[in-house]
Order: C-alpha cells, then sequence, then structure tokens
C-alpha cells in the first residue's frame, strides 16, 4: 500500500482490532476519525507512526480529571472551564499543559493519565457495533498534540479489545480477510509475551501448526484471538497439501553462482524488511551507537547497495530494500526524531532487538545521559519515562463502566 495514500482501505466498517493493526503495520502519522450511527465525530485519535498518542473526545467521555489521583480537584475543574473558554476563542491551550504549569500534577501523573484516556476512549468504540472509521494521513492537526504525548502499544488495546469486540463485526471481518482454509502461526514473527498472555493460549499454541478456519470461527474466543493475531500479521494463510504425481520428474538445473559479498548483504537486508526489523538491525548498529556511527553505517551500505551498483538480477530487491534504509538513516541521525522512534520501540516491547532488561537499561541511560550533557534536556527526560516503562510502570487495566457509548441510542 503506497504511503502517500491519504486515507486507509477497507476501515470504515472493520472492527478497531484491525484498524489498529493496519495503521501500525504501515507506521501511519495521521488521525482516526470515528462516526456514531448519526454521521457526527465523538472521538478523534491521533498515532504517530502507528501508535496512538493522544485523543479527543465531543462527548466528553474519560476526562482528564477522572483519570488524575483525587487531589487538586478544585484545580482541576477551573482550569478545566479556562480551557474550554480558550479553545471556544480559538486559542489551543490544553489541561494538561494548564495542569503542569500550575503544579498540579507531576509530569509522570499527567503521562499516565493521558494514556490511561486513550485506552479507556479507543475500548469505547471497540466495543460499539455502531461506529465507523475514517483515517486522515499526514501531521495537519498535530499542532494541538503535546510533543512528548505517551504512546500506546496498540498490540495490547487489540488485546483488550477483543474481549469487547462485538462478536458479528469481528467475525464478518476475519472471514473476509481469509481466502484459504487453513492457518497457522507466521514463522518469521514472535508474539511478545505482553499479549501472548491476554489472549487464548491454547489456540496460540496450536497454531504452531495447520489450523482449519471453520473450526476456529466456530469458537468465540477462539475467533477474537485470531482476529488480533491476523490484524498485527501473527498468522499466515496456508495452502491444502497437494498431491504430487507419482510419475513427475524433478528436471535437473544448473547450480547457481555464488553470491557476492555485496548481495548477501543485500539479502540480509531484504530479510530485515521483510520481518520489519528495528532501524537498528537494518543499519547493523547497536542501539546506543553514536551519530557519526550512523552516518557511516548508512553511506557504507548505500554505496554497497545501490541499485545502479548492484547487478541487473538485484535491480529489484536494492529498489525495495533501499527505502527502508534511508528511513533508517532519516530516523536515527537527528536526535528529536530518534527519541520518538526509541519511545516507539519501548512502547512495542521490541527494545531494539535487545532481550535482557540489564542491557535496555544500558542503552536508555546512556541515551539519556548523552543528551543530559548536550544540553537536550527534554529529549533526556522522555528517556527517563522510557527507563521508568522498562522497570516495572504498572500498566492501566480499564474498567467496564465506560462502555455505555456502545449501548442502543434511546
Amino acid at each position: 500500500m503506497a504511503q502517500q495514500d491519504r486515507g486507509l482501505v477497507g476501515i470504515e466498517q472493520a472492527p478497531l482490532i484491525a484498524v489498529l493493526g493496519q495503521v501500525y503495520a504501515d507506521r501511519r502519522t495521521g488521525a482516526l476519525r470515528v462516526f456514531d450511527r448519526s454521521g457526527s465525530v465523538p472521538f478523534v485519535f491521533w498515532f504517530k507512526r502507528g501508535f496512538p498518542c493522544f485523543s479527543y473526545s465531543r462527548d466528553r467521555l474519560a476526562l482528564l480529571g477522572e483519570q488524575l489521583p483525587p487531589t487538586r480537584k478544585d484545580l482541576v475543574e477551573r482550569l478545566a472551564a479556562v480551557t474550554s473558554q480558550s479553545h471556544a476563542g480559538g486559542s489551543r491551550t490544553l489541561l494538561g499543559q494548564a495542569l503542569l504549569s500550575e503544579g498540579a500534577v507531576t509530569l509522570d501523573e499527567l503521562q499516565q493519565a493521558l494514556s490511561d484516556q486513550v485506552q479507556r476512549r479507543l475500548l469505547c468504540c471497540a466495543s460499539s457495533a455502531d461506529v465507523s472509521f475514517h483515517w486522515d494521513e499526514g501531521m495537519d492537526e498535530f499542532g494541538i498534540v503535546p510533543l512528548s504525548s505517551p504512546l500506546l502499544n496498540p498490540l495490547e488495546v487489540a488485546a483488550r479489545a477483543a474481549a469487547v469486540a462485538p462478536y458479528a463485526r469481528v467475525h464478518a471481518w476475519v472471514r473476509g480477510a481469509l481466502s484459504r482454509p487453513r492457518v497457522r502461526l507466521a514463522m518469521d514473527r514472535r508474539i511478545p509475551p505482553v499479549i501472548h498472555r491476554m489472549l487464548a493460549d491454547q489456540l496460540v499454541d496450536s497454531l504452531a501448526r495447520p489450523q482449519h478456519v471453520e473450526r476456529l470461527l466456530a469458537v468465540p474466543s477462539h475467533l477474537r484471538t485470531l482476529c488480533v493475531l491476523l490484524a498485527f500479521g501473527y498468522v499466515e494463510e496456508v495452502d491444502p497439501p497437494r498431491i504430487q504425481a507419482a510419475e513427475a520428474v524433478a528436471t535437473p538445473t544448473a547450480p547457481e553462482p555464488e553470491p557476492s559479498a555485496d548481495q548477501e548483504r543485500l539479502s540480509r537486508l531484504a530479510r530485515l524488511v521483510t520481518r520489519k526489523a528495528s532501524h537498528y538491525e537494518i543499519l547493523g548498529l547497536a542501539p546506543t551507537a553514536t551519530r557519526d556511527e550512523v552516518k557511516q553505517a548508512y553511506r557504507t551500505l548505500a554505496f554497497e547497495i545501490h541499485p545502479d551498483r548492484v547487478p541487473p538480477a538485484w535491480a529489484a530487491v536494492s529498489r525495495e530494500v533501499f527505502p527502508s534504509l534511508v528511513d533508517a538513516y532519516h530516523a536515527l541521525s537527528r536526535e528529536r526524531l530518534r527519541t520518538e522512534y526509541d519511545a516507539t520501540l519501548v512502547a512495542s516491547g521490541q527494545n531494539a532487538g535487545l532481550t535482557d532488561r540489564a542491557q535496555v537499561t544500558d542503552w536508555l541511560s546512556r541515551r539519556r545521559d548523552l543528551l543530559d550533557r548536550i544540553g537536550l534536556t527534554t529529549l533526556a527526560g522522555e528517556y527517563r519515562r522510557m527507563l521508568v516503562s522498562v522497570n516495572g510502570w504498572p500498566a492501566a487495566t480499564p474498567s467496564t463502566d465506560f462502555f455505555a457509548f456502545s449501548r442502543p441510542h434511546s
């Protein structure tokens, strides 16, 4: 799917699980508008590179003050009134910014409150059968989104949404998305532990072998788990086994020439791009690499695998891989973009390919200290929040008392 398209295909009546999966797979940045049965827009969600980061509710669902600790409620209500007046007058003053300036909350408390708020609103939409979706690509409206807005893990939100999503809507989408009779776990993807325990464990384990789709659709819990796995690319369709003719004789083929070192690198990069590896892995760098190391790695690889330098037979592969190499360099060579990208890795549990918590902590600590030394204290603060998250920030568990939005209108 071309990145320059303004919309996403086929999301209007899809379950929110499928929408989250498509936005995440394409690493989209833009706004997701939710429409109710009357055609009004009760919710807008903003995404950065596939991660939900901010929301707006015209129905005043999950107000920020309700997500904060029950202290200084009078100040929260007073500032909320001031913020509403400023919005009416065309200003874009946000309640969270006002609370910070008045010292009513700490930055960590505000980050957690915003995360809870976005998650509650997303789950509200996921539970409704009477909403439709529309996607607007780009950053046209990001002027009202704080730069430091928290990033939610869309996989976690989708796993929670599976428990409340309307069965008929999920069933229709899964059946329409599958064209073959059997599915299994994708061979090159590993399900993150953070969502594995939120799904039907027995089904996930059984999908190591091909399973018949019709059997999965017949069990509601299996259907919901399959919807999440399918939306985020963790399952693949399987063709029926083919019976080879007994008289078929293999035609001998000439041995292929050994690939050159540059072709080996190109093949490695193609495999990394296919499995959506991190920018660090694509450039062959540790996540603590310096800007000079990022620049040198990019120049070396770009020279070796450029479409004009590889043999004609490899040119098509190079043209597919090269944009990912450019994206990796663009994201890691600028401190602000690198900070945002690292936050997406931590939020999704990828952690730049590191599996040991001590290594992840060392990576984030070194980045924090470097940014502090060069005077980028705001970006250094983002790494402090990532360190809190990695070392056990308690995950929010939304209640179900906000699902009134999904009930039939009177």
